[in-house]
C-alpha cells in the first residue's frame, strides 16, 4: 500500500503497526520518503528511550516495546521527543509539535469576534510555518 502514495506527499504519518524491530526498521524505511521535508512523523509504544537487546523480537517485555524503542531511536537519534508513551520527530521544522498544532487549530477555528478576525492574517500565519 505504501508504494501508492508518491515521495513527499505527507505532511504528518503516524504509525502503529507491529512493534518489532524489523518491522518498525522496515515501516521507518518506507514511509520516510513519503514525508514532506517540513513533516512530522509519529508512533506509538514508546515508553522511553532504554531498551532489552534480548526482547527486540517480542511485541513487548516487562510493559515496553523495546523494537520500537531501537529502531526509532536508530533512524532519529536526539531528534526523537516523547509525549506519554508516543514518539515524533520534527523533520526540517523549526517549531516544536505543540506550537504547529496551535497553529494549525487556529487556521480552523472560526473567532466569535469581529476583532480577533481583524488580527488573523494568513500570510503572517504562511511565514511563521515555512520560517
Amino acid at each position: 500500500m505504501v508504494h501508492n502514495f508518491p515521495n513527499n506527499n505527507f505532511n504528518f504519518i503516524f504509525i502503529d503497526g507491529s512493534h518489532m524491530y524489523e518491522d518498525i526498521k522496515l515501516d521507518l524505511d518506507l514511509y520516510l520518503p513519503k514525508m514532506k521535508y517540513n513533516g512530522i512523523i509519529a508512533g506509538h509504544d514508546f515508553e522511553s528511550f532504554t531498551y532489552k537487546p534480548s526482547s527486540l523480537h517480542l511485541d513487548s517485555d516487562e510493559g515496553k516495546h523495546h523494537g520500537v524503542i531501537k529502531a526509532v531511536t536508530e533512524k532519529f537519534g536526539n531528534k526523537v521527543r516523547r509525549l506519554g508513551n508516543i514518539w515524533y520527530v520534527d523533520l526540517g521544522v523549526k517549531h516544536d509539535f505543540w506550537t504547529l498544532s496551535r497553529i494549525r487549530v487556529e487556521r480552523y477555528i472560526q473567532p466569535k469576534h469581529s476583532y480577533i478576525r481583524s488580527m488573523y492574517n494568513p500570510k503572517w500565519m504562511e511565514r511563521s510555518i515555512n520560517r
